[in-house]
């Protein structure tokens, strides 16, 4: 995740990763903290948290549709015995998930921008 090629200036992360250690290395590598905070036990609701958690989230969740859809279509473990041929079953689970996903973007579209 931590690749120079990446341009992306903030590394968003769940809560699972909020740690000081991975604030260090983040700030390290020169990259703003996009890790969505956990509550300390026994603290009462903080609305700020709230709402930094729900703007990291609401980023990461398109990201991560990708993923759940492609975990619909049998997830991203492939049995062949070649790396060829697993290679080819994850490009097709792909262009499948690209093509349902055009088809349901086609038929939600508000505007009929896409016609």
């Amino acid at each position: 995740m931590l690749d120079r090629a990446n341009t992306g200036a903030r590394l968003l992360a769940d809560r699972g990763y909020d740690a000081q250690t991975n604030r260090q290395l983040l700030q390290a590598h020169g990259l703003r903290d996009g890790i969505a905070r956990r509550a300390k036990p026994g603290q009462e609701r903080r609305v700020r948290l709230d709402a930094r958690n729900k703007a990291i989230n609401r980023v990461r969740a398109r990201g991560e549709h990708v993923f759940a859809g492609l975990e619909q279509l049998g997830g991203k473990c492939v049995r062949a015995m070649t790396l060829a041929r697993n290679e080819l079953a994850i490009l097709l689970k792909c262009a499948a998930y690209n093509a349902k996903r055009l088809v349901w973007l086609v038929r939600h579209d508000p505007c009929g921008c896409a016609r």
